[in-house]
């Protein structure tokens, strides 16, 4: 005769017709699983330390650098290598003092409206104004880089003017002056102004 089965539990013979059960009872089957450590709802996603902060190679210059700018913002480019498009745009800013020039510009509208300045991140904690004026370029930056014109003629104050920045918006690349009139513009201007540099004429600021 076949040796019975047993309750994993308690070890009891378990009668014939049970012989394929584990237990001998519900109490058996009970005690068996409660022993058994089981965690209750879903398993917790695992935390994995991230940093917005990355680390690139320019691809041009075989260095290192990283994603954010001083400011905070994002950089898209590698710092060590600047296209040529943007080489000429940043040669062509004005790096001038309008107030060293009151009878050449409408400051009068500095006055009224203040200086423009920015929204967005790098202003998240300080003043803005998208009301006021701004600089102009009459003949603008993109087309003396399409028409290879030397930004010292385009970054000139002969070509500054004053506007609301809404007005330099809505004028967008638009020229309202050719090269030959800007070049003799440029003439005259400093023609003026050299001779206030010798003396001839009396320094106004």
């Amino acid at each position: 005769m076949l040796s019975p089965s047993v309750c994993n539990c308690c070890n009891k013979s378990l009668a014939y017709e049970k012989r394929k059960n584990k237990f001998c009872s519900s109490r058996c089957s009970a005690i068996v699983t409660n022993k058994i450590d089981r965690k209750r709802g879903p398993l917790p996603k695992e935390k994995v330390l991230y940093s917005k902060v990355k680390f690139y190679l320019c691809t041009h210059t075989n260095k290192w650098y990283v994603n954010r700018n001083p400011n905070g913002t994002v950089r898209r480019t590698s710092p060590y290598i600047k296209s040529e498009k943007e080489k000429y745009y940043f040669a062509s800013r004005f790096r001038f003092n309008v107030y060293h020039f009151p009878n050449e510009f409408n400051l009068s509208l500095i006055d009224s409206y203040g200086w423009y300045t920015c929204p967005g991140k790098k202003r998240l904690n300080s003043l803005t104004n998208v009301l006021g004026a701004s600089r102009d370029h009459i003949i603008s930056v993109s087309y003396g880089f399409a028409n290879n014109i030397n930004p010292k003629i385009i970054s000139h104050p002969a070509n500054c003017r004053i506007m609301l920045h809404a007005d330099n918006k809505k004028k967008h690349t638009a020229c309202e002056l050719t090269l030959q009139e800007l070049l003799q513009k440029i003439n005259i201007w400093d023609q003026k102004y050299s001779e206030r540099r010798t003396g001839l004429e009396p320094v106004l600021f």
